[in-house]
């Protein structure tokens, strides 16, 4: 079925019709997730395997993928092929997403995977690297800085979460990890529902833009919708204002280079709660907002994005 057929059942569906296709759509996904191999390798750290993918020669560059993602959606980016004609360019599968495991949940939360990731890192020998975060990435590339002040060069957030923020999509995408009616919700309908919500989910992350062919192409929906996977990012988003409260206390402190890069029409991530925000407190930090850009730059404006990962090498 294709994404703008699902968009269009969505927005007709009635309350009894939209029952029906969830238990009817839930069975067939028990019988249709495709098994896809992973195409990187793997580092064990803390009982966690951790799929990563290298690109690239040179000085380190490290992406983090935001909620709901995975390495596919940033190597389905263009920014992905520029920074590997001038970088390293390290991708992971954070814990629980795509082919990373999960394999408690003490793993929730940016400063857990900012830890695990320091490990990784060492692991690898991967030495001081300018660590790039997107959305969700954006805190856990936060509290890396924070925990981490020697064991990175510099910054750069993309359309990164910084601040408490009262949002629907968090209380929605959380449903799953609370107690008592969250295993309910996880176990029965949410794949489902997450299923039927992806089209408009991803037509808005990418607004005013179009959703870009190379992404719907390489992006491997049906694992993103897996039920271990949306616990996951359940357990994330729970995770995600709690985590910057605390991490907020610390911004101040952060010396290195840092990029902040968002989109004026981002409506995921407002830019005034986030990087404005962020950027009024850090006056050595350097501010790039891109109009007519929604939540993804790095797929709507790859060249600005490379640019600011640039300034940020220097």
């Amino acid at each position: 079925m294709k994404w703008s057929d699902l968009a269009g059942k969505l927005r007709l569906l009635d309350t009894q019709s939209l029952l029906a296709e969830l238990l009817v759509s839930e069975t067939i996904a028990a019988h249709t997730i495709p098994e896809i191999l992973p195409a990187g390798r793997f580092v064990s750290v803390d009982g966690v395997d951790l799929h990563y993918i290298e690109r690239g020669v040179g000085r380190p560059v490290v992406f983090l993928h935001g909620a709901g993602g995975m390495l596919d959606e940033v190597l389905s980016s263009p920014v992905a092929a520029l920074l590997a004609q001038r970088y390293r360019l390290i991708v992971f599968d954070r814990p629980g997403f795509g082919h990373s495991t999960r394999p408690r949940a003490d793993l929730a939360g940016p400063g857990a995977q900012a830890r695990l990731l320091r490990a990784a890192l060492g692991k690898l020998g991967i030495e001081r690297p300018i660590i790039v975060g997107h959305s969700w990435g954006g805190a856990m590339a936060l509290a890396y800085a924070i925990e981490f002040p020697e064991a990175l060069s510099s910054l750069v957030l993309l359309a990164g979460w910084a601040y408490p923020a009262r949002q629907a999509a968090i209380m929605l995408f959380s449903l799953p990890s609370t107690p008592f009616l969250g295993g309910l919700v996880q176990r029965s309908v949410w794949p489902s529902l997450a299923r039927l919500l992806a089209p408009e989910a991803v037509t808005r992350i990418f607004a005013p833009a179009i959703v870009p062919a190379a992404f719907l192409d390489s992006f491997p929906l049906e694992m993103a919708l897996r039920p271990s996977q949306l616990f996951a990012d359940a357990e994330d988003m729970c995770m995600l204002n709690p985590g910057v409260a605390r991490l907020q206390q610390h911004y101040s402190k952060l010396s290195m280079p840092i990029e902040l890069v968002t989109g004026d029409s981002d409506s995921v991530v407002h830019p005034e709660q986030h990087a404005m925000r962020l950027a009024a407190l850090l006056p050595h930090s350097r501010l790039t907002v891109l109009g007519g850009v929604g939540h993804m730059p790095h797929h709507s404006a790859p060249e600005e994005v490379l640019h600011a990962v640039d300034r940020a090498a220097v």
